[in-house]
């Protein structure tokens, strides 16, 4: 295959000759104006209560030993996840996990704590699920075991959304 523009042999117009006045082209099937809905932030909302619902209940059912969530940390880990979707909405480097944990270090004293951040876009909550559960951070055998899970949902035009979950364990030292 040539790329060479000038060579006529490789080319063919898509419009003859017969349609040299612009007037007599067909109209456009683009939008003159492109309309963006506006973001929906109950809908965002809702969306961070069902996939937290959601990775609770499935932790739940992976784990064959009653599993028990920190809320504390949870909390603490909510707070990160709003810094790194501004860092990446502004084109800004996402630090490493280590580095965020020292805003929780206060909540983790005598605790080990394991843990990480994913982003994705929102496509379904099974997806995210599935995602959370090929990490295996829920197979820890340590009978007090506590995991804190935190999700940020953030709504952009036209129903995007962008959703970030922090997922911790945490084990006595």
């Amino acid at each position: 295959m040539k790329f060479n523009m000038t060579d006529r042999k490789c080319w063919h117009p898509f419009f003859g000759h017969g349609f040299s006045n612009q007037e007599q082209l067909p109209p456009s099937c683009q939008e003159s104006r492109l309309l963006y809905k506006e973001p929906n932030d109950a809908f965002g909302a809702e969306l961070e209560i069902e996939i937290l619902e959601s990775l609770k209940t499935s932790i739940r059912s992976w784990r064959s030993v009653p599993s028990t969530f920190n809320n504390d940390i949870s909390t603490g880990l909510s707070m990160i996840l709003g810094e790194l979707e501004e860092r990446k909405l502004n084109g800004l480097k996402v630090l490493p996990t280590a580095k965020y944990y020292k805003r929780i270090e206060g909540l983790c004293e005598g605790k080990r704590i394991v843990g990480f951040s994913l982003h994705f876009p929102f496509s379904s909550v099974t997806e995210i699920v599935q995602s959370i559960q090929s990490t295996s951070i829920h197979e820890s055998k340590h009978p007090n075991v506590e995991f804190s899970i935190a999700v940020k949902v953030v709504g952009y035009p036209s129903n995007l959304y962008s959703v970030w979950v922090f997922v911790a364990s945490q084990i006595p030292d």
